[in-house]
C-alpha cells in the first residue's frame, strides 16, 4: 500500500456532557484516492440468497455482475462463513463445540445419515487434546464384510493443527469410513498417543466386534503399537511406504545403521559370517577387507539338476541312487529372473534412485542410527550405499514382501513362510556379502529381515493373501476430504471440520458404497465398482500381452495359479498365462469378480478353459464367494451395540457372490430365510436323526470307496502305468476329493 507525506491530521474532540463529537481534518497534498475495497450491497444480497454454493462458485457468479471489482475473493469468503458458522459454531471455544455438535449428532434417530457415536478418550494431562466418533450406519451395512481396516493420518486439515486419524474398512476393493480420532499435541509425550490410538481401535473390537484377518498402515510405530495391542490379528506395512522408506535410507549418505547384534542373526542362520558388521562395529579395522563394490555386479545363477541354486543352504538331504547314479532330492524353491517392473505399481526407474543427501528426516531415522564420525570421519569417503546398487536391492525386497505360501515358484513348489523367510533372508546376505555392502546388510537385518521386523511386512506371514498391500484407500480419502471439501475453506475450525466429515463427507461415500448393494438399481445393469474397472482394465491389458514361451509354466486355472513368477507382483494375482488361458469372458463376469484371499483366487462359470471348455461349478452350488475364506461369524450378532447387517453371510460364515444374493432376493427357488437362518441350536426330531444316521452310513462308505480309489491310484503310478495315469488325469478323476481337501 502506498503512503504519502501529506501532512494530514484527523483531530477528534469529544464531551461526556453532550452526544456530539466534532472532528477536523487538515490534508495538505491532494495525492492519489485510495479506492473502496468494501464489497457491494448487491454483492451481499447475492450470498445470501445462495445459501448452498461455495465460495468459488460464489465469485464466478459475482464476476459476472463486477467483471473488475475492487474487493477480493476473500472478502466474499468472510461474508460466507459469517452467514454459515450458526451451522456448526456452538461456542467460541473449538473444541468445547465439536463436542456439543458431537452430542447432537449422536441424539440423531438411528438409522439418520447424520448419526454418530462418541468414543470416549482417555483424560489425563499428558499433553493431548483428543474426540473420537465412529459412524454406526456404515459398521451395520458392511461390518459382517470387513475382513482388512486401514489407518492413516493427516495435517493441515483444521486452523488448530489437530492430526486427524481416519479408520477405513475393506468393501469390494473401496474404502469404507468406519471412524475419526482428532488428536493435538501440547508438548506431548510422542508414546502418549498410542492409548489415544488403542481407544479408538478398541471401540471397534470391543462395542461392535469387527472380526478381522488383517490391519494396514504405514510406519508410524505409534500406529503398529496400537494396532498389535488391539487387534491381535497379521498386521501389515504398507508396500508403498516400506520402498519408500527403503529408497530414501539408502541415498543417506554418512549416517551409520544401528547396532546389528551378529550373534543373534547367526544364532537363527548359521551361515551368516559374524564378522560381516558395519565399520563402526570392528574391533581391529587393519584386518578387515573393507572393500565396496562400486558398480552393479552380474547375478550369477547355478543351475543343478535343471534348478537354479541361489537359496539358503539346507541339513543334509536323503541321496537316491537309481541305475548307479545319485540323484538328491529337490531343496527350497529357486531365484527368479528379475522382476518385471510394470508390476512394481508405479515405482518407475527413474524414482528407483533418490536423490543423495548427507543425512536423512527425522521419520526416517530408526532409533541407535548415528551419524558418521569414526573410521572415515576425516576423510569423508564413506558411503552407506553406492547408487548402482540400490536399484537391485529394491527389486529384491519387492520380491520377498510378495512371495506367498499359496502361490507356487517357477517348478510348481508352494514354500512354507518358514522356506520364504529363509531363502530371504540368503538372498538378501549374499548380495550385500557379494558386494561388501556391510552397511546395508546390517540396516537390512535390523530394520527388516530380523524376525520380529520380517512379521510386519512381508506378506508370507498370513495365512491368507488380503486384499490392501497399500494404504491407498486412505490416501484416496485424504485426497477427497483436502480437495473436494476443504479446498475452498481457510483454515476451517475444528468444529468446522467435523460438520464437515459427519454432513458432506460421511454421507457422500455412503453414497458411494451403497452401489455396492444388492439393493441398488434391481432389475438395472450395475456399474462397476473402482476395483472392477481396474481389474477389468488390467485383464485387457494381459490379454494383449505376447507370450513367447506357451507350455513353459504350469498353468492351473483351477486353482488360479501359474508358475511364472509373476503374479505374485500384481495387483489383481493376474498373468498374462492365466488370462490367455480362458476364453473372453461376457461383461457380466467384470460385474461380478471378485477376489478371494485364498485359492482359488478367482472362480466364476464364466470362466471356461479354452483348451478344454471346462468351466467352474454353476453359481448355484455357492463356490463362488468373496467371503468363505474369512473366520466364521454366526448369522446374527447379538453385540450390545452392533447389529451389522449379515445379508449375503452363510450359516457357515461364508458369504454368498453378489450374483447370487440377487437372485435369491428376487425370488429364487432356495428360501433366503432358510440360508440366512439364527445359528441358535435347534432340536432335531427322530425322523431327522433317523436321515442324519442314514446320510453318515452314506458318507462312510465314500470314504472307503476314496481310499480304495488313492490305492489304485499309488498302484498305477508306482507301477508307471502311463495310459492309466493319463486318463485319470484327463478325465480329472478325484478332483473334487481334492477341493475339498483344499478348502478345509
Amino acid at each position: 500500500m502506498d503512503s504519502f507525506d501529506c501532512d494530514g491530521w484527523l483531530t477528534i474532540w469529544a464531551c461526556p456532557d453532550t452526544p456530539s463529537v466534532f472532528l477536523r481534518i487538515r490534508h495538505q497534498v491532494q495525492h492519489t484516492p485510495y479506492c473502496c475495497i468494501d464489497v457491494p450491497d448487491d454483492v451481499k444480497e447475492y450470498i445470501q440468497s445462495n445459501p448452498s454454493l461455495r465460495v468459488p462458485q460464489l465469485w464466478n457468479g459475482i464476476l459476472k455482475m463486477h467483471p473488475e471489482p475492487d474487493f477480493t475473493q476473500k472478502s466474499v469468503y468472510s461474508i460466507w462463513l459469517k452467514q454459515h458458522e450458526q451451522e456448526w459454531k456452538r461456542d467460541e471455544d473449538e473444541l468445547a463445540s465439536a463436542k456439543i455438535l458431537l452430542e447432537e449428532f449422536r441424539n440423531q434417530p438411528s438409522g439418520s445419515a447424520y448419526n454418530i457415536e462418541p468414543i470416549p478418550m482417555p483424560e489425563a494431562d499428558d499433553g493431548y487434546t483428543a474426540l473420537a466418533f465412529s459412524l454406526p450406519n456404515p459398521i451395520r451395512k458392511w461390518g459382517g464384510k470387513i475382513c482388512e481396516v486401514a489407518l492413516d493420518s493427516a495435517w493441515n486439515t483444521n486452523k488448530s493443527r489437530f492430526e486427524v486419524y481416519a479408520l477405513l474398512g475393506e468393501v469390494y476393493g473401496s474404502g469404507c469410513p468406519l471412524g475419526y480420532l482428532l488428536i493435538q499435541s501440547n508438548n506431548g509425550d510422542a508414546g502418549e498417543k498410542e492409548k489415544y490410538i488403542q481407544k479408538l481401535l478398541e471401540h471397534f473390537r470391543v462395542t461392535w466386534e469387527v472380526r478381522l484377518l488383517e490391519t494396514l498402515s504405514d510406519k508410524d510405530i505409534t500406529e503398529i503399537n496400537a494396532f498389535l495391542a488391539e487387534l491381535p490379528v497379521k498386521h501389515q506395512l504398507c508396500f508403498w511406504h516400506c520402498l519408500r522408506a527403503i529408497k530414501v535410507r539408502l541415498a543417506i549418505l554418512a549416517r551409520h545403521p544401528a547396532f546389528y547384534d551378529a550373534d543373534e542373526a547367526f544364532k537363527e542362520f548359521d551361515w551368516i559370517d559374524k564378522s560381516f558388521v558395519p565399520v563402526n562395529q570392528i574391533t581391529d579395522i587393519d584386518v578387515v577387507d573393507l572393500s565396496v563394490a562400486q558398480k552393479a555386479l552380474p547375478t550369477l545363477r547355478l543351475r543343478l539338476g535343471g534348478e537354479i541354486v541361489n537359496h539358503a543352504p539346507s541339513r543334509p538331504r536323503f541321496i537316491i541312487h537309481i541305475n548307479g547314479a545319485q540323484q538328491g532330492l529337490p531343496d527350497s524353491n529357486a531365484a527368479e529372473t528379475e522382476i518385471n517392473d510394470e508390476y512394481l505399481d508405479g515405482l518407475d526407474d527413474e524414482d528407483l534412485d533418490a536423490q543423495d543427501q548427507e543425512d536423512g528426516p527425522d521419520w526416517l531415522v530408526e532409533p541407535g542410527e548415528t551419524s558418521e564420525t569414526s573410521v572415515f570421519g576425516q576423510s569423508k569417503t564413506y558411503v552407506f550405499c553406492p547408487a548402482p546398487h540400490r536399484k537391485r536391492l529394491l527389486h529384491l525386497f519387492t520380491k520377498h514382501f510378495c512371495e506367498h505360501p499359496l502361490l507356487p515358484d517357477r517348478y510348481g513348489k508352494n514354500r512354507t513362510a518358514e522356506e520364504i523367510r529363509q531363502d530371504a533372508v540368503f538372498e538378501m546376505y549374499e548380495f550385500c556379502k557379494q558386494r561388501g555392502l556391510r552397511e546395508v546388510w546390517a540396516y537390512m537385518w535390523t530394520s527388516w529381515y530380523s524376525l520380529k521386523k520380517w512379521a510386519l511386512w512381508a506378506r508370507s506371514t498370513c495365512t491368507h493373501l488380503c486384499r490392501l498391500r497399500t494404504t491407498m484407500t486412505v490416501e484416496n480419502f485424504w485426497r477427497f476430504l483436502k480437495h473436494e471439501t476443504l479446498h475452498h475453506l481457510l483454515h476451517p475450525r475444528l468444529d468446522q471440520l467435523v460438520w464437515l466429515l459427519v454432513t458432506e463427507v460421511s454421507p457422500q461415500f455412503d453414497a458411494k458404497m451403497r452401489k455396492f448393494g444388492d439393493d441398488y438399481r434391481p432389475g438395472r445393469s450395475r456399474e462397476l465398482s473402482p476395483f472392477q474397472k481396474a481389474f477389468k482394465a488390467n485383464w485387457q491389458k494381459l490379454q494383449q500381452a505376447k507370450i513367447d514361451d506357451i507350455g513353459k509354466y504350469t498353468v492351473n486355472v483351477e486353482d488360479w495359479t501359474c508358475t511364472c513368477g509373476q503374479q505374485k507382483y500384481n495387483t489383481f494375482v493376474l498373468c498374462k498365462h492365466l488370462v490367455q488361458s480362458v476364453e473372453d469372458p461376457p461383461p457380466r463376469f467384470f460385474q461380478e469378480v471378485v477376489r478371494r484371499r485364498v485359492i482359488p483366487f478367482y472362480r466364476h462359470p464364466l470362466l471356461v478353459v479354452s483348451a478344454t471348455k471346462q468351466s467352474f461349478p454353476d453359481i448355484e452350488d455357492g463356490c463362488i464367494t468373496d467371503g468363505d475364506d474369512r473366520p466364521k461369524v454366526t448369522g446374527t450378532v447379538t453385540s450390545r451395540k452392533r447389529t451389522a447387517n449379515m445379508a449375503g453371510v452363510r450359516t457357515d460364515g461364508t458369504e454368498h457372490h453378489p450374483a447370487q444374493r440377487r437372485r435369491l432376493s428376487a425370488g429364487d427357488k432356495d428360501d433366503p430365510i432358510e440360508i440366512l437362518r439364527s445359528s441358535s441350536p435347534i432340536e432335531a426330531s427322530d425322523a431327522e436323526d433317523d436321515e442324519y444316521d442314514k446320510i453318515k452310513e452314506d458318507i462312510l462308505k465314500r470314504a472307503q470307496d476314496l481310499e480304495e480309489a488313492a490305492r489304485l491310484m499309488r498302484e498305477q503310478v508306482n507301477l508307471d502305468s502311463k495310459l492309466w495315469v493319463k486318463s485319470v488325469h484327463r478325465r480329472k478323476i478325484g478332483c473334487d476329493a481334492s477341493l475339498m481337501v483344499g478348502d478345509v
